[in-house]
């Protein structure tokens, strides 16, 4: 019943993933809420049920399953249920790691710079980012913030801009560990670094300063 026009994703691994139900709109999978995902599922159920009456089920058996999804507890029960088996047939059409990226308006190619094709009904998969691709964009105010904040060397703003791009990717081709060092504060590293983990949105973390030092210096 909600094959062809939801899909589900694992938001993580291990026995704490949450699943993700996702539903089609036209153009690209967007996110449901949890209370979206309950009634999804529980018109699903009360849609199978009523077929079924009458013809494999008695309709004392279909009060009885409708008043059970009907609760929010077994409801939930059910959304669980519903995502294990959509799980494995979502994961066909997954566009997974290198080089797709998961935008609000659908999958970018971060080769061609364009988006999937609807026709492909691209199911998004990873990490997740807010911003709507626009192939038409041009960030003339972040161009001239990064030249400002690297004082117009333009040999740094492209390595800068190159190293971002690098980021986007999520292909380490090379073995690379980025510091941002500035003599003094509030020159720039701190604003920079908060626009890319914007951008990136759920595909970028914050490491823990311990996870790489001794000490706190």
């Amino acid at each position: 019943e909600l094959g062809d026009t939801f899909a589900v994703i694992p938001s993580g691994n291990g026995e704490n993933a949450k699943p993700i139900f996702l539903a089609w709109n036209g153009d690209y999978y967007r996110e449901l809420t949890d209370i979206e995902k309950r009634a999804t599922v529980e018109k699903a159920g009360k849609t199978v049920i009523s077929r079924l009456t009458d013809r494999k089920l008695s309709k004392e058996v279909a009060s009885r399953l409708a008043h059970h999804i009907g609760k929010k507890r077994t409801l939930n029960v059910a959304c669980d249920d519903v995502a294990e088996a959509l799980i494995p047939l979502s994961q066909k059409r997954a566009l997974n790691g290198y080089p797709y990226f998961w935008v609000a308006n659908g999958v970018l190619n971060l080769l061609t710079q364009e988006l999937v094709s609807s026709v492909f009904k691209p199911v998004p998969y990873g990490g997740r980012s807010p911003v709507v691709f626009d192939p038409d964009a041009t960030a003339k105010k972040k161009k001239k913030t990064i030249r400002e904040i690297f004082e117009y060397d333009e040999e740094l703003v492209s390595y800068v801009l190159r190293l971002f791009g690098y980021m986007l990717l999520g292909k380490p081709k090379e073995q690379i560990f980025a510091i941002f060092f500035g003599p003094k504060a509030e020159n720039g590293k701190t604003m920079l670094l908060e626009l890319i983990m914007q951008i990136l949105g759920t595909y970028a973390g914050i490491l823990p300063s311990s996870s790489i030092l001794l000490k706190s210096h």
